[in-house]
């Protein structure tokens, strides 16, 4: 019984040896995330992290304008944009505000991938879109 046990362990090691392969390197993935404000407001966006090296960040949109937010995409880690917040509170010309949380699938939450236009540049890049306009404003407080 115990020579069945090493020769077990032996085969997992042996596997797995195989299967690395030390010359291969990942390719790169990398997103871009635009955020038009035709809304008829300027718009601070407060973006809040569980994880404990990001606690928050924050964004200016003015009305007419637009930002552009890139990533790339590596195991582990997290970028400070908004689409990878745990909730984020938009508030329009100091006044009124919304805010929302990861799982709320409210078609004017920011941190939902549903609720962009996307669009695949190449097999490792995609671009995605979210234009706040007044309806955004209207779920506002």
């Amino acid at each position: 019984m115990a020579q069945k046990i090493i020769w077990i362990i032996f085969l997992i090691i042996g596997i797995s040896i195989i299967g690395c392969d030390k010359g291969e390197i990942d390719e790169k993935y990398f997103e871009s995330f635009e955020y038009l404000n035709n809304s008829g407001y300027n718009i601070h966006i407060k973006s809040y992290y569980m994880q404990a090296s990001l606690k928050e960040s924050n964004y200016e949109i003015n009305n007419g304008t637009k930002i552009i937010l890139k990533q790339m995409i590596t195991i582990g880690q997290v970028d400070s944009l908004i689409i990878n917040a745990d909730s984020i509170r938009i508030t329009f010309d100091n006044n009124k505000s919304v805010i929302y949380h990861k799982n709320d699938m409210s078609d004017y939450n920011i941190i939902n991938r549903q609720n962009y236009i996307s669009n695949k540049v190449s097999d490792n890049e995609t671009n995605f879109k979210y234009e706040f306009t007044i309806e955004d404003y209207n779920q506002a407080n």
